[in-house]
């Protein structure tokens, strides 16, 4: 008899507590993007966490009565800038609109700021903004400070050996969202030779350097970052290198090739990774590069003499 009546107090308590929270109602156009979708889910669980009572709805719903009411729009908009967004509020009503879905998620981050900030939901009556910079982004650095055993300069792979703080889905997540804090747009991928651990080749199955499941989890991770990375503020995210002839790969003579290239040619070439795909921007440079290391190593043998070694030891 004793427990049935604590549960019944318990019950009443939650009622009540629950009757006290203050309700805000989120109103979603039903064509909303997936950029809009995630500031909508940032800004409720930040409401939650406070306490608040959330509503989802749409336009055509009926809506009901709650403390505070904000209306999400995303429209090309000519007097807001790339990335821009406008919020107004008159009495209970909060009207937001986003030039594209950063704008969205950057008003989001704006009323979420307001929360953490000020504890309640009395919302400025007028706030435009925009990003100054076209690119904001931070750049993470794929190398080490030291050569790796049987490997020359730029020669890391991506593996869990190496990397393994790359393949830690969670804390992806985390940095993320931080970036998306920071109203950063732009995520860089610095490492020296990325194509012997990302890329497969038919013709060239030696190309690839690392094992048959460590180029599977590569894949799955670059898939979920790119997932990730687009339903933020992250139109693709980039890896910059400096092109060179890897030491793995065997040479027309069988020889291994021991002297950069790079010294030769410094290209720049820039994977630009859209969703679950890797788009080589500037695939000509892979051939050109192919063909003119193999003539100077033509050239190389002709001059020393085809009997005389081309690298001696």
């Amino acid at each position: 008899m004793t427990n049935i009546r604590l549960l019944l107090i318990g019950c009443c308590l939650f009622l009540l507590s629950a009757c006290g929270k203050k309700t805000v109602n989120i109103v979603v156009p039903p064509e909303a993007s997936i950029r809009m979708n995630f500031g909508v889910q940032q800004l409720q669980e930040t409401l939650e966490k406070e306490g608040y009572r959330v509503l989802l709805s749409g336009i055509e719903d009926t809506l009901t009565e709650a403390d505070r009411i904000i209306f999400l729009n995303q429209a090309c908009d000519s007097t807001l800038r790339k990335e821009g967004f406008l919020i107004t509020t008159e009495g209970n009503r909060t009207m937001v609109r986003g030039n594209d879905g950063n704008g969205v998620i950057y008003a989001c981050r704006e009323l979420i700021d307001h929360i953490n900030e000020k504890k309640n939901l009395d919302f400025p009556a007028f706030c435009q903004d925009a990003p100054e910079m076209v690119l904001r982004g931070a750049c993470i650095g794929l190398q080490k400070t030291t050569y790796l055993p049987g490997h020359g300069v730029y020669e890391y792979p991506y593996t869990p050996e190496n990397f393994p703080w790359f393949y830690d889905k969670q804390a992806w997540i985390r940095y993320l969202d931080m970036l998306v804090e920071n109203r950063m747009n732009s995520l860089y991928l610095w490492n020296g030779h990325p194509f012997a651990s990302l890329v497969r080749l038919e013709e060239y199955p030696f190309a690839l350097e690392v094992d048959e499941e460590t180029f599977k989890k590569n894949e799955e991770i670059f898939s979920f970052l790119t997932e990730e990375a687009d339903k933020r503020v992250f139109s693709s995210f980039k890896c910059s290198i400096i092109f060179f002839y890897p030491n793995h790969l065997p040479i027309i003579t069988g020889l291994k090739l021991r002297i950069v290239i790079d010294r030769l040619l410094r290209l720049s070439v820039i994977i630009h990774v859209n969703r679950s795909q890797l788009l080589l921007r500037n695939i000509r440079t892979w051939v050109c590069l192919s063909v003119l290391g193999r003539l100077w190593i033509l050239m190389k043998m002709t001059w020393n003499g085809l009997h005389k070694p081309l690298f001696p030891e």
